[in-house]
């Protein structure tokens, strides 16, 4: 399950598991296995743990919406209806949710959570090494080479690469910028500052963590994710300033408070120019990601509507617009699951 987990879109999936979806989670597999022979018999035994009650509520309200959007007297868009749009959703909602109650009672013990991790760590090793190999045509600009991956690529994954952006084992690479850092990155930040290994290998400081943090913040550039990249930005600056609890108390004293903070805030000033300077080199291969500051030479409307539509957030600016009209139309149990597209 864990080592699966970077593969988003595996190629090979029975029409009866959603062979013609988008998202086809490889561990998706693992998954079903691990529900009926470990997962259910466990819950019917112990019953629900306390972390599911909220999730339950919340599958029950979303099924609730979708039955009442199944009612309402809605236009069907491009041959697909409410009902076939609902089914769609809770399908989804099933899927996330298999995969929540598994990993919520898979890990009984340090060592389950460890071991867990250990593949988790893996998985991620298998799909750095692939994203590097693709950074290697984003680079030099290697068409042959492109064609070569993108083959190998397209055996387990139903989308190509993209030439100038890299995708990792994902389907696309906003996609593998959003795995690192909501996924991996939490894990790995966490384990470098306290210090930390779930393997026995280690010198000094140099953990198996150390290496994978380095190697995923190395990485991201080539994703060209603004979101991504914005949220590696946070993750860095926060863990940088307010998680390093027991440096940071040494310092005070020995240093007093305002010397103590000044330090922290220069230490996450350098790592993200660091940061800033490998996304300005890497975006040379991207003119579209080079927008985010291209704007104002070359726009003379700079106002901050005008920046958002020029950088390409003009259709989540109008996801954004109509979301909170639905709201205000159905302000109790919403349109049911995926049903925003109707409106």
């Amino acid at each position: 399950l864990f080592l699966t987990l970077p593969v988003t879109s595996f190629r090979y999936f029975p029409p009866a598991l959603g062979g013609s979806a988008i998202v086809q989670p490889l561990a998706l597999y693992a998954v079903i296995l691990l529900l009926v022979f470990f997962a259910l018999p466990r819950l019917i035994k112990n019953g629900l743990p306390k972390t599911l009650q909220p999730l339950l509520v919340f599958i029950l309200l979303a099924l609730a919406s979708s039955l009442l959007a199944v009612f309402k007297d809605v236009e069907s868009v491009r041959g697909v209806d409410a009902f076939s749009r609902a089914l769609r959703g809770v399908a989804t909602l099933g899927v996330g949710a298999s995969f929540f109650l598994v990993v919520t009672l898979l890990p009984r013990r340090a060592g389950d959570l460890q071991s867990a991790l250990r593949w988790l760590y893996a998985g991620l090793a298998i799909s750095l090494v692939w994203g590097f190999l693709q950074a290697i045509y984003v680079i030099f600009d290697a068409p042959e080479y492109y064609q070569w991956i993108n083959q190998v690529q397209r055996l387990f994954s139903t989308r190509k690469l993209i030439f100038n952006r890299i995708s990792g084992l994902t389907y696309e690479p906003s996609w593998f910028a959003d795995q690192i850092t909501f996924l991996y990155l939490p894990w790995l930040l966490s384990a470098v500052i306290s210090n930390l290994s779930v393997f026995p290998w280690r010198w000094r400081r140099l953990t198996v963590e150390a290496v994978l943090l380095v190697a995923s913040i190395a990485i991201m550039p080539f994703t060209f994710s603004r979101g991504g990249l914005a949220m590696l930005a946070v993750l860095i600056f926060v863990t940088v300033i307010f998680l390093r609890p027991v440096r940071l108390e040494s310092l005070r004293r020995k240093f007093g408070f305002a010397r103590a903070a000044l330090s922290r805030l220069l230490q996450a000033a350098l790592i993200l120019a660091v940061l800033a300077g490998a996304i300005y080199l890497a975006s040379q291969r991207n003119s579209f990601f080079a927008r985010l500051w291209n704007f104002w030479s070359e726009s003379a409307d700079t106002s901050l509507e005008r920046y958002l539509y020029y950088i390409g957030f003009g259709p989540r600016i109008n996801y954004w617009e109509t979301a909170y009209a639905i709201y205000e139309d159905y302000p109790a149990f919403g349109v049911g699951l995926g049903n925003y597209a109707f409106y």
